[in-house]
């Protein structure tokens, strides 16, 4: 009896162990995810652009110098080597904002990483340290992507050497908008 009660002690004593380490591991990992405006916050601290991700519509100021292309949904802002998407976020019926940079000059950067710059394990390194995750695509020596669940950004190379970078935020579609 005694054999049974103490083999019965060590299987609770060994779950609660179980229990507490699976909790403290998934409480980490929530506390070490940034939410969508951290994320959002940190792109705009750490990018020269002309106008950072999720910019209200109203407060681009002047855009004179940008083509306006139109579009379903959204329309894009565009000169000569940036161009910026322009739509409802976080929902596609929600106010407008910006919602995604595309550019193709060395003036501008995203994390300290240029037009021009060779990529290396150590840029890869650095999304992964900023919660992005390396994306497979279909052409790695071409298209690298790194994404996480609200923003991706995305590298086009040229022998090795970065040649473009977009970044995008995702909107959601709950009410299944058709443009």
């Amino acid at each position: 009896m005694k054999k049974n009660n103490r083999f019965r002690t060590l299987c609770a004593a060994l779950a609660i162990l179980f229990f507490t380490v699976a909790l403290l591991v998934c409480l980490k990992s929530c506390a070490d995810k940034r939410s969508t405006e951290q994320m959002i916050a940190d792109f705009n601290k750490h990018a020269t652009l002309p106008f950072g991700l999720a910019v209200l519509e109203e407060e681009l100021g002047d855009i004179s110098e940008y083509e306006y292309l139109g579009g379903f949904g959204c329309y894009r802002l565009e000169k000569e080597d940036i161009s910026y998407e322009i739509g409802g976020f976080p929902d596609v019926v929600d106010d407008y904002r910006t919602t995604a940079v595309h550019f193709t000059s060395s003036a501008y950067a995203i994390y300290d990483i240029r037009i021009g710059d060779a990529y290396t394990e150590e840029i890869a390194d650095k999304m992964m340290e900023l919660d992005f995750m390396k994306a497979e695509t279909t052409n790695p020596e071409r298209y690298i992507r790194f994404e996480n669940d609200e923003l991706s950004i995305h590298f086009t190379l040229e022998n090795g050497i970065i040649t473009e970078i977009s970044a995008r935020l995702e909107s959601t579609n709950k009410n299944h908008v058709v443009f």
